[in-house]
């Protein structure tokens, strides 16, 4: 992926709305009200009451309810979260973001600061979705960027204080595996975290070696069985892939392309669930588990700061946002002003693009770094926020952009 033409995003944002001129009986009069206001002022939009999440919601803007903003009916205030219709990279965005505020905070309405509100970015790759050496690429600089990312934002959406945008370390399938080093005694820590998101793409190389073939014994299939297994010093996970066969005869070099391209597909996806499960694991033990009766540890990448589900193959039926090819950076607070807003879309976006090519350069000289972080017995504690920028920066490069624009005002608000 080299060019901003391969990637596209959509932002929501969260706002605990304030009417200055009407006291509305409800929460669809406000919406009503808004979208009129925002049609008025040429941004298309419809009020999405059921928050259905069909693709045709995001051919432009949506207002939906939302729940976890709590409203407060006797002051006027509203919870409710504006949703953009799919954006290229280099398009009009930043202009409506500008227009929209102009609306938001106005003589009519003043949006509230509110800890309830956040900024979600979704972002994909088109027209070719991520891979999973992609994904992976992504996934180790979340966890690597950790710290410096952290510092960006309010004290409240750091490490895992905020409920909705805990750290993806937290989850149950990275804290085995920081528990099972420590027990073998390694360092456990990021680099055991590093080191098991390394190991999960070993079958690619082992497809790489051990191609299927067609011969007279195994007419239109492979008897190959590809094994592979996900380690950082003596903890491992191990899954086996045995590529499908068919009955049909083809000449041998058709049959043997297929039979490769069959492989290839079903292990792209087993390793892009690996790397998801990896990350996004939620404890069946949990308040949310035991209400809904589960009885093993579940995928549900809502809670944290980067939700991978969106990855999920389209054919699983496991978590909400199976097959939409996104992934979603959850940890900004609310956005007060389009320029707030622009900056952490700006940010979300570099940072995917540099994760994916430039992160696995990054950090190399000693005393850490990513590179260097999947020595169990080296200790490593993650990212500085030069580092950070200089990672952003590599984005922004292969994005074509100049400089990173808001982004700056993020980095001078440091604390």
């Amino acid at each position: 992926m080299a060019t901003s033409s391969s990637f596209q995003f959509g932002v929501e944002l969260e706002l605990l709305l304030a009417s200055r001129k009407k006291s509305h009986p409800n929460w669809k009069a406000l919406a009503r009200d808004l979208s009129k206001r925002l049609a008025k002022a040429g941004i298309a939009n419809h009020v999405n009451e059921g928050n259905d999440k069909s693709r045709d919601n995001y051919r432009e803007w949506s207002i939906v309810q939302e729940i976890t903003i709590p409203s407060q009916p006797a002051k006027n205030l509203w919870g409710i979260e504006l949703v953009s219709p799919i954006y290229p990279v280099y398009s009009y965005w930043a202009a409506d973001l500008s227009t929209i505020f102009s609306v938001v905070q106005s003589s009519a309405y003043n949006v509230v600061p509110s800890a309830n509100c956040s900024t979600h970015v979704h972002i994909s790759g088109t027209p070719v979705p991520f891979s999973a050496q992609e994904l992976a690429a992504l996934a180790k600089c979340a966890l690597y960027f950790e710290p410096a990312l952290d510092l960006l934002v309010p004290s409240g959406r750091r490490g895992s204080t905020a409920y909705w945008c805990q750290s993806n370390r937290a989850n149950p399938a990275l804290r085995r595996v920081e528990l099972d080093s420590l027990s073998t005694g390694g360092t456990g820590g990021l680099a055991s975290c590093l080191g098991f998101l390394d190991g999960i793409l070993a079958p690619a190389a082992t497809a790489v070696a051990e191609e299927g073939s067609c011969d007279d014994d195994s007419p239109g299939g492979s008897s190959t069985s590809f094994t592979y297994s996900s380690s950082s010093g003596s903890q491992s996970s191990s899954t086996s892939y045995s590529p499908p066969s068919s009955s049909s005869s083809s000449p041998p070099g058709d049959c043997n392309m297929n039979v490769q391209h069959q492989q290839q597909s079903k292990l792209e996806a087993k390793l892009l669930t690996s790397i998801i499960s990896t990350m996004n694991l939620f404890p069946a033990n949990s308040a949310y588990g035991r209400s809904h009766g589960k009885k093993k540890d579940f995928l549900r990448g809502k809670v944290y700061k980067w939700d991978f589900t969106g990855m999920l193959p389209s054919s699983s039926t496991k978590g909400e946002n199976a097959g939409r090819g996104t992934v979603e950076f959850r940890q900004p607070p609310g956005s007060l002003s389009a320029e707030g807003a622009a900056g952490w879309i700006t940010l979300a976006l570099a940072f995917v693009v540099g994760a994916m090519a430039v992160g696995p350069r990054l950090g190399g000289g000693g005393g850490g770094g990513l590179e260097n972080g999947h020595a169990e017995e080296e200790e490593m504690n993650g990212a500085s926020p030069d580092e950070l920028w200089e990672l952003l920066s590599g984005g922004a490069e292969v994005l074509g952009w100049e400089s990173l624009g808001a982004v700056e005002g993020l980095f001078a608000r440091m604390g």
